[in-house]
């Protein structure tokens, strides 16, 4: 199958984007926001550290639940704490090493600051998601036994391949539509 490329205007063409009025207008309204422009770098510091403060609450919520666990419960203790703090200063040093490098490695291209910034939250939400997992696994493990936790990995597997799956079909949908688009403008 013989792919076109779907970007091949002339430099012309290219230049002629920078008149768009769409395209002035996200620029301007993108440089009004504090948060993008840098201006607000503290309250940006200040949701940062309350976001990791989050995390280590599970952390220490899940170590609490280890030590003092409550007889009272419907589910049994639990034996095996698989969210120990060090785990959390792996995933905290590593989390600062990407954004760190990528800060860092795009500070002169203004241009790629949103897409960087960006990546930063979808490296906090895996982070996230991997210690919430990690969390509920420790304290629900016993319970569920080993096949009850297999099927509920397999679902969670599930729903991302689902999820993923779909997302692709929808830029691939959005794809053809812009190539259809683009040959009938010309």
């Amino acid at each position: 199958m013989n792919m076109k490329k779907l970007f091949n205007a002339t430099f012309e063409q290219s230049l002629n984007l920078l008149d768009d009025q769409l395209v002035m207008y996200m620029i301007k309204d993108t440089e009004k926001r504090s948060l993008y422009n840098g201006k607000r770098k503290i309250l940006l510091v200040f949701i940062a550290i309350i976001m990791v403060a989050i995390q280590y609450g599970f952390v220490l919520a899940t170590d609490y639940g280890m030590n003092h666990p409550d007889k009272d419960s419907f589910v049994p203790a639990a034996e095996v704490n698989l969210l120990p703090k060090a785990i959390f200063w792996i995933f905290l040093f590593g989390y600062l090493c990407i954004w760190l490098y990528t800060r860092y490695k795009n500070d002169r291209n203004v241009s790629t600051k949103i897409f960087v910034t960006m990546s930063t939250c979808n490296n906090y939400l895996l982070w996230l998601l991997l210690e919430a997992n990690l969390f509920f696994i420790t304290f629900f493990l016993k319970a569920l036994s080993l096949i009850g936790m297999g099927i509920y990995l397999a679902l969670i597997c599930i729903i991302g391949y689902i999820v993923i799956k779909s997302k692709m079909n929808s830029l691939n949908k959005n794809m053809r539509e812009c190539k259809i688009f683009c040959v009938n403008r010309k």
